[in-house]
């Protein structure tokens, strides 16, 4: 639930740290266009933002932003956000035509009856072993991989698993490219365990059939050198980018990294596929009151 999370986190900051009204900053979050990147699970946005973050870039105050508080009790304000972002994985809808139908202050009057009520979503998450021999052997190919199969919006993942089967609320795949791993994180009703997982590793036995899409990865492609290629615009970027390589045995440029993701080919993807075997399944679920 830390999509849930977020979006409570979020109200919660603007409206005790900015001391902003609920109505007044959840209208600029709906004008933003994060709402919508939130909503069709992007997981840029998702899993590379946090609640706090996310508000700072709505109210676009760059440097000048307070300082969360992080307060251990859960406001009303929390749950309300908590309870929208599992409304809008729930119904599909974006959040701007959840609010038409029924406004955010609305939903923040019914937290005293309801907000002690079981809920039913779990954590699904899978561990594979990628084959790698060390952080080097076909770390770009590994790394296209990884994101055609459960990346960006483009992803197999994604657009399978999230949209067409509407199995999990968001549904991600990460390369640990140091101990050779990826990990899939995906948000579920507990009782679709059984399905998400099915066809999650369905889709890993099409990559390594190659039954992906040339557009899916070419996508690929240029979203992950895109971003390699916009470090240099951002001074703070370039600083953490060339710090994420004090270790390495070699520094490469962003361009380098470019240049070397654009080559890859759908059988460099392929290859790294059937090398990967899953190692752990694990479910994370609330209680169930009736066992």
């Amino acid at each position: 639930n830390s999509a849930q999370k977020m979006i409570g986190t979020m109200l919660q900051y603007a409206v005790y740290d900015c001391k902003m009204r609920l109505s007044d900053y959840y209208e600029a979050f709906l004008k933003s266009t994060l709402s919508d990147r939130f909503a069709k699970g992007d997981l840029y946005v998702i899993a590379g933002m946090s609640g706090v973050e996310i508000a700072i870039e709505v109210l676009n105050v760059g440097e000048q932003f307070v300082q969360p508080s992080y307060y251990s009790a859960k406001s009303q304000e929390y749950w309300t956000g908590w309870v929208l972002a599992y409304y809008q994985w729930l119904c599909g809808k974006s959040f701007r035509e959840i609010e038409k139908e029924i406004p955010v202050e609305k939903i923040m009057t019914l937290y005293n009856p309801y907000h002690e009520m079981d809920i039913t979503q779990a954590k699904l998450v899978i561990g594979l072993r990628s084959g790698m021999k060390d952080s080097f052997d076909d770390y770009y190919s590994y790394k296209i991989m990884t994101d055609v199969f459960g990346g960006g919006p483009y992803s197999r993942l994604f657009t399978n698993v999230r949209e067409k089967m509407s199995l999990c609320y968001y549904c991600g795949a990460r390369l640990i490219r140091q101990k050779g791993i990826i990990f899939i994180q995906s948000g579920i009703e507990q009782n679709n365990f059984e399905k998400a997982k099915n066809e999650i590793l369905n889709q890993l036995e099409i990559m390594k059939k190659g039954e992906f899409t040339d557009e899916e990865l070419e996508s690929s492609k240029k979203a992950l050198s895109d971003a390699y290629l916009g470090v240099e615009d951002n001074p703070a970027a370039v600083c953490t980018y060339f710090a994420s390589q004090c270790f390495s045995d070699e520094i490469v440029t962003g361009e380098e990294e470019a240049k070397e993701l654009l080559a890859v080919t759908r059988e460099d993807v392929i290859r790294c596929a059937k090398r990967v075997f899953v190692d752990s399944i694990y479910l994370l679920k609330g209680e169930d009151n009736n066992e």
